[in-house]
Order: C-alpha cells, then structure tokens, then sequence
C-alpha cells in the first residue's frame, strides 16, 4: 500500500503540475499505512483506532469499553479522580483528596467523609488537639484551663517514717495523743506501769521527722483505764478524759490540760457521774459549733444494767461542767469499742460502737447538742457482722464521716458515713487489710485532703504497725498501698495505737506500747506524708495520646471508649489506675483516676 503524505499534500497531472493547492477533502473511506500531518487534524466523526499509546490529550477523554494502566500508574494533578460504581484496586491508592473508592487495601488521605458506619478496624473515640509540651505516643494526658492538653506529671516525695522515739521506758497501756496548734505541742496521755499504773501526760516536740520530749507530769493517782484527748479550739486547751475507779463504780473524769513550754500542768477533775466498765473504751469529741465536749460511753450498775449513754460538758477556765446524762442505747447489753467524731458541715455529733444487742454489728446514731444536752435521732447498723476496734474521724473536704474497724476478728475494713438531719446512711465498706487488724486509729490530713488508718497487723508471718492513706469520693473510700511504721518481725507488735495530725510540721504522730521484745516502752514515731505535686485532679484526665505530638502541634487523643494500643507490659483484664507523676499501673493513687482496662500487652480500653 503506498504511503499518504498530508503535511503538503496537492494534486498533480502527468507532468507533475499541481491540480489543488489547498488540501484534500475525502468524504470515503481511507486506508493508509502510514500518515504525517505536521498541521492539525480535525474528524468530524468518530477516529477508532484499536491499539493506541502516548496520548497527550487536553479535554475530555472517553474510552469505549474502560482504561487499563498497566505500568506506571495514574496521576491526577487537579480536579481529583471520581470513580462510579465498585472499582477494585489490587494495590494502595495514594492521594490528598480521594473520595468514592471501593474495594481496596489502604487509603492514605488527608480527611475522610461520611458516617463510618460500614467501616471495619477504623479507630474512633478519639479528638484532635493542640498539645502543650512535648507528647509521646501512649501518654496519659490532661486538658488545661486553656483547652490545650498536657502529659500528666508531678514531683514530690515519697511517704516516709523517721526513728521511733520513747516516752515512757517502762510497760505502758492506753496511750492517746492529740495535738495543740496553740503551743504547736504534742500532747500525750497514758497508763504508767511503772508508776503504780497511774495516769500520766507528757508533752512532745516535732522537729523534722524526730520528736523530742519533756517530762511526764502524772495527772491522776489512781490506776486508770483507757484516756481521751481532744482539743478546744476555742479555749485554746488540751483535754484529757479518762475512766478511773470512783466511790460506786468506775467513772469517767476529765481535766483541762495547760501546756507551758514541754511541761503540762492539770486542773481540777470533775464527772458526770458516768459509771463506766473499766478498760472499755469510750468516746469523747469536741463539739466546734455549740463550743461543747461530748463523751459516750458503756454504762455498768449492777449486774443487769448496761446500757450507752453521753454528757455534755462545758469548758471552764480551769474545770469541766457537765449536763445531765443521756442514753443512746437503752437496751441492755455489752456495747464496746465505742468511737466519736464531730461533722463540721452538719454540725452534729456521730457516735459509733459494737452493738451487743444486735450481735455486736457496727452501730451509728446522730447526736444534736443543745445547751448542756444532747439528742439523738435513730440507730443505724452499718454491717452485719461482728465488728471491734472502732476509731472515726470526719473529712471536712467532703463532708463525711469515716469509721474504721476490723470485722468477725479479722480483716480491716473503713466505711463512709452520710449526715442528713438526724440520720446517717453510708455506703459499702472498703477493705484496707486483708490480715487480722487490730487496735485501728484514724486521723484526717488536712493538708493532703487525706485519711490515714494506724493499725496492728499481723500477716501469719510478721507483726507490724502499719497504716494506709485513703481517699474519700462521694460514699466510698479508697486505699493506696499499706505502709509500715513499725516493724516487729515475729514478735508482738505494737499496741494501744492512738495518731494525730501536727497541723504545724505536716505530720502524723503515732503513739503505741511497742511490745517488740518485752519492753513494751510508751513509743512514738514521725510520718511524714508523701509531697506530691502533680497536676492531675479527679476532673482534668481526657485520655491517652495516641500519637507522638509537638509541643503547639495538633494531634490525637484517645478518649473514654477509645483503645489506646501504645502501652508495654500490661497485664490483660486488668483495671489500671493514672498515676500522678505520669503513666499508668494496678495501684490506686491520690487522686484516684481510672485510666482503662488492658485488653492485651499493648492495648487498653480508655475509662476516664
């Protein structure tokens, strides 16, 4: 076939004499081998042509039956790519702006659209933020004020207990401590054996994590059994209470206690004429809204009755006046360890005891004070079982009322108390040791907003001192990890525990009879509560990054109902708590933050 040439195509004779000059029009069909235009080409129907490469079009391009590209791919540089219907892609599609795409492996793009609801292993309850600080990849983080998040940190030091400190060398019993912010003193009373078993006061003095003593100063001649100490903010006094004998039973007497430098000196001891069984103990509290002490305790006359009943005294300049007598347990039987706490925020008295007319479960009642006397609204039992070794303090923090206790002889065990009116309702008890508990003294931590249970421990294998931080929300208590402040390996541990809170030094003081060998020494010894300075609160945790983050640089957070998988080392289906100095672990800090359950070694599921 020969060959048409178009770029300056004429018709020509015989001769070679051009017929046209200005191009030729076909209005058939034409067959060529091969064709040069060095012009354009314009069809006015359809150009078919069935194997085509290295086409450089600009405009529409419609193919018959679809485009294959078998090499080198497709690059779309403006416009996007739209594709209808179910395209399948062997391999991953790259792009800033793909939409419409079915069928494929991965899709790599700056932003997705729609509802998700079709979409299998896509992350969700996650929000973009703008980081404060550098964030690593599995970081637990809070919001701040600003809206921008943080890593979750603090600093500080940890809990710790300086070297025990005697009081009294020789066989003590019924120690009870209580500090005086007016001298900046620690105040303790106590049974001194070697002193014909005569009550005694002496004072101390905190310097760092040590304690210093003056002198004991013996306050009652007669033996005695079991003391109270409580402070009258407003008279600025120490008082002590305790149970000695008297003409027609055994009674309990207060006097006020004057503190001049580390000496304490006495004034004279009244009673309300309460007959009281002698080694029980029994509860007294300062009353701070009616500027009244309220005592409660186990009445004894003759063999049938035994019955609760309190007083109301009024502090004098150098006595104690008292009201009349008033029962809160009329029934009779043995009512034991008998505990009392004053709720500021309620301005009400709560009395707690083992109530041996109800198989001695732990009991509460709400008191009123009027005048020099009290009233009571209705018993409530707070467990079921057998409870002994009551103490109570109150959290002004939170507005309530925590008893601590040891149940059926065992195990210890805090609950928290709600005032309303006259009643008391409380909610479920909290274990804080999971060994046989004895002898427990509760005190709040104003400072760290904290309760602190002092307890004897006894583990089967070592007898210790020991004492636990909790943290009060709504009705229940939570506890971090037990600590000891005396150890006694195989020995007895110590006894009599009382604790108080120096509102000068931040400290706790606890006093006991340490038995460790056969000293059985009036003790005490200095704990200094962890300083933690963090800036986590029970409000401010938003979740876990789930990507690294510069700091003023927007990234992602894992949040409630989210799975974070940049953890290590997790134990599966187990409840991690945010700690306070960064990261998560099994334990429970203050404050008490939920960060998730594990789901694997590097996955967990955020809580908040």
């Amino acid at each position: 076939m020969s060959r048409l040439r178009a770029d300056n195509l004429t018709n020509r004779s015989a001769d070679g004499a051009p017929l046209f000059t200005h191009g030729v029009r076909v209005t058939g069909v034409v067959t060529s081998t091969t064709g040069d235009f060095s012009g354009n080409v314009s069809v006015g129907g359809t150009l078919t042509y069935e194997d085509v490469s290295n086409v450089d079009s600009v405009g529409l391009i419609t193919a018959r039956t679809g485009v294959r590209v078998t090499s080198g791919g497709v690059q779309v540089s403006d416009g996007g790519l739209s594709v209808t219907g179910i395209t399948t892609f062997n391999d991953d599609i790259i792009g800033d702006n793909a939409t419409n795409i079915s069928g494929i492996n991965s899709v790599t793009a700056t932003s997705f659209y729609g509802d998700g609801s079709t979409l299998n292993g896509v992350q969700t309850n996650s929000v973009s933020v703008v980081a404060s600080g550098t964030i690593s990849n599995g970081d637990t983080v809070v919001v701040n004020t600003d809206g921008t998040v943080s890593v979750v940190s603090g600093s500080g030091t940890t809990e710790s207990v300086g070297v025990t400190s005697s009081f009294e060398e020789d066989s003590t019993q019924y120690t009870s401590a209580i500090f005086d912010p007016t001298t900046e003193k620690i105040f303790v009373a106590y049974k001194d054996f070697s002193n014909s078993q005569r009550g005694t006061g002496i004072v101390g003095t905190v310097s760092g994590s040590t304690i210093s003593w003056g002198s004991p100063v013996v306050f009652e001649t007669d033996v005695i059994y079991d003391t109270r100490c409580v402070y009258d903010p407003d008279n600025g006094k120490v008082i002590v209470l305790y149970n000695t004998p008297a003409a027609s039973g055994y009674g309990i007497y207060g006097r006020i206690v004057t503190i001049t430098g580390t000496t304490p000196s006495f004034g004279t001891e009244t009673s309300p004429g309460a007959y009281a069984n002698p080694g029980t103990p029994f509860g007294a509290v300062y009353d701070t809204t009616n500027n009244k002490l309220v005592i409660a305790y186990y009445y004894v006359f003759g063999s049938t009755v035994k019955q609760g009943y309190s007083a109301v005294g009024t502090v004098g300049a150098s006595t104690i006046s008292w009201g009349t007598t008033v029962q809160f347990e009329s029934s009779n039987g043995v009512i034991n360890d008998i505990t009392a706490t004053f709720d500021s925020t309620n301005e009400k008295v709560v009395i707690a005891w083992s109530d041996g007319t109800n198989s001695s479960y732990g009991t509460a009642i709400v008191g009123t004070v009027s005048g020099t006397s009290i009233s009571y609204g209705t018993k409530v039992a707070f467990n079921s079982y057998n409870t002994k070794w009551l103490s109570s303090t109150f959290d002004p923090n939170n507005g309530k009322v925590i008893i601590s206790y040891t149940q059926n002889g065992s195990f210890g065990y805090s609950i928290v108390g709600t005032v309303s009116g006259t009643s008391i309702s409380f909610g479920d008890q909290t274990i804080f040791s999971p060994s046989p508990t004895q002898y427990t003294s509760t005190t709040y931590d104003p400072d760290n907003q904290e309760v602190v249970v002092s307890y004897y421990l006894s583990n089967g294998t070592t007898i210790d001192g020991s004492l636990v931080v909790g943290t009060v929300s709504g009705t229940s208590i939570t506890f971090g990890t037990p600590f000891t402040f005396r150890s006694a390996g195989s020995g007895t541990g110590p006894t009599y525990i009382s604790s108080t809170y120096d509102t000068t030094n931040d400290k706790i003081v606890i006093t006991f009879r340490d038995q460790t060998g056969s000293s059985n020494y009036g003790t005490a010894v200095v704990y200094s509560p962890a300083t933690l300075t963090t800036n986590l609160t029970s409000e401010n945790f938003i979740g876990i990054a789930a990507e690294a983050i510069s700091d003023g640089a927007t990234g992602k957070i894992d949040i409630i109902g989210g799975v974070n998988s940049g953890q290590s080392g997790l134990t599966t289906a187990q409840t991690y708590y945010v700690n306070p100095t960064g990261g998560i672990g099994l334990t429970a800090s203050t404050p008490s933050v939920v960060a998730g359950t594990s789901i694997s070694s590097t996955e967990i599921i955020v809580k908040g």
